[in-house]
């Protein structure tokens, strides 16, 4: 049998959206609630649906979700049930096809974008026979769960690292972060010098640069103010205050960063940056009160207190942390493998 090409509309019905009110539930209750951005999972008391269906975000950004079972949605989504001839889970994975861009193709407006329901409804869609739906969706689940394992890997490797800082460290004495360390406060130049073209040198602005332990380069600069080295650590002082991250080369900082190095034989800067990843409720409620936008100056830093330890044991410590981050760079390696043939999939599948 062929692919039969035709429109959404043909294989989908809308499902009737009903008002949930905010107060009926809480993030932790018992059935999934999706919301239009749905950039993070809730949970509340109360469902209105339970089916097999697409949910599709319909303002702002384009997000688009599955779910079968009993769930709830905000009212700013298209809840999306499809017919015999076509899975559900088919046309999540065809509307995810290029980073939906199907989707964001059909968000329109001024101000807040939106996406209507004439636009969805006549989204081109070749569907083939069940079977071949149903392989289809059977790759493209085994190659997510592998990396979703790989993920969890990589979640294990950073709680063993955080359980032996706190087996090691957590009884400790304290001492004041200036004491073992130099505080480098970041400072922007003015932003014509900024490009991407690779004239100057990287240049970080804030948590936005951050990688998952060391900085992505998205961004140069062709004058600087404040410079920090590669393997320094940074610290988002402003709102976000607090979170850490390994400078991955030699940059310039700018007014949302400090550089944070580690005085010679007083520390490192492996046992500083898992001090301070450890700590960062701590460092948040020392950022500035009563700004619409947090901060944290200085001074504030330098009196953060981190463990008192010797200079051995932090080396310990830290050669531990290293062979464990060897590890991690090798699930991340394959991880990567695995996006890209996920990615290869989907333009077979879909690509036309």
């Amino acid at each position: 049998m062929k692919s039969e090409k035709t429109v959404l509309k043909d294989f989908v019905t809308f499902l009737k959206k009903s008002t949930i009110q905010a107060s009926v539930g809480k993030d932790e209750g018992k059935y999934r609630f999706f919301t239009s951005s749905d950039t993070k999972k809730k949970y509340i008391d109360t469902y209105l649906y339970d089916k097999e269906a697409v949910i599709l975000g319909t303002g702002g950004t384009p997000s688009c979700n599955y779910y079968n079972g009993k769930f709830a949605t905000s009212t700013d989504n298209f809840i999306l049930e499809t017919n015999e001839k076509l899975k559900a889970k088919y046309l999540y994975y065809y509307l995810r096809f290029d980073n939906l861009s199907i989707l964001s193709k059909g968000f329109r407006g001024s101000g807040l974008k939106h996406i209507s329901k004439a636009y969805i409804e006549n989204i081109p869609l070749t569907v083939p026979p069940l079977s071949e739906q149903e392989e289809i969706i059977d790759t493209l689940d085994r190659i997510n769960t592998l990396i979703d394992e790989n993920r969890a890997e990589i979640a294990l490797y950073d709680e063993l690292i955080k359980s032996r800082f706190n087996e090691m460290f957590g009884e400790c004495e304290k001492t004041k972060l200036v004491d073992v360390a130099q505080i480098t406060m970041g400072q922007s130049p003015e932003s014509k010098y900024y490009n991407d073209i690779k004239q100057g040198i990287p240049f970080f602005q804030g948590k936005g640069d951050y990688g998952s332990k060391y900085t992505n380069i998205n961004h140069y600069t062709s004058k600087w103010l404040k410079t920090a080295s590669e393997g320094s650590v940074l610290m988002s002082v402003r709102a976000p205050v607090g979170p850490v991250n390994i400078a991955s080369v030699n940059c310039a900082i700018g007014r949302g960063l400090c550089a944070i190095n580690a005085l010679y034989k007083k520390s490192n800067n492996e046992f500083i940056y898992n001090a301070l990843n450890n700590m960062q409720d701590e460092i948040f409620r020392a950022g500035k009160v009563g700004s619409t936008f947090g901060s944290i100056n200085k001074g504030k830093i330098e009196n953060l207190l981190i463990p008192k330890a010797s200079f051995a044991e932090q080396q310990k410590f830290a050669n531990f942390a290293i062979r464990k981050e060897e590890q991690k760079a090798l699930v991340q390696s394959r991880i990567e493998n695995l996006k890209h043939f996920y990615e290869k999939e989907m333009n077979k599948y879909f690509g036309g």
